[in-house]
């Protein structure tokens, strides 16, 4: 089941999708983006489609852990309206980040022409214990 929790902070509007694989879209300085989350077995997929990107400069996307302080993952420049961009994040299933119910939240900050910084916007991922491999899967009918 999707849930959804809007968080306001003074000058932002943070939503948080758990368990999310249903787009967001933003609006701001000229930029519409819609966001995903998309889960795989050892990763999380994050994707991003632009439908208008002027008076932009930039996409700056982080990771953030409960109680933790957001870790910059990458930048990238805009390519222009319509074009969609993807981050595969490969450290969600190692054994030191990899506890179950851990809520993987990804902030995509988008950085005006004049340097700043209108909204961030976020889509999570919450892990769990259940792991189906094809041989987990195929273990279940012997």
């Amino acid at each position: 089941m999707h849930r959804l929790k809007a968080i306001f902070l003074p000058g932002f509007l943070l939503l948080v999708f758990t368990l999310c694989l249903i787009p967001y879209h933003l609006l701001i300085a000229g930029a519409s983006v819609s966001l995903r989350a998309i889960p795989s077995s050892d990763r999380i997929y994050i994707r991003w489609t632009s439908s208008a990107e002027s008076q932009m400069t930039r996409y700056d996307l982080y990771r953030e852990m409960p109680n933790t302080e957001p870790q910059f993952l990458q930048s990238l420049a805009p390519n222009g309206s319509g074009s969609t961009y993807e981050y595969i994040d490969l450290n969600v299933g190692k054994a030191a980040t990899a506890m179950s119910g851990t809520n993987y939240t990804y902030l995509l900050r988008i950085v005006a022409a004049d340097g700043t910084t209108e909204v961030r916007a976020s889509v999570g991922y919450e892990t769990s214990s259940t792991r189906r491999t094809w041989g987990s899967i195929k273990a279940l009918f012997r």
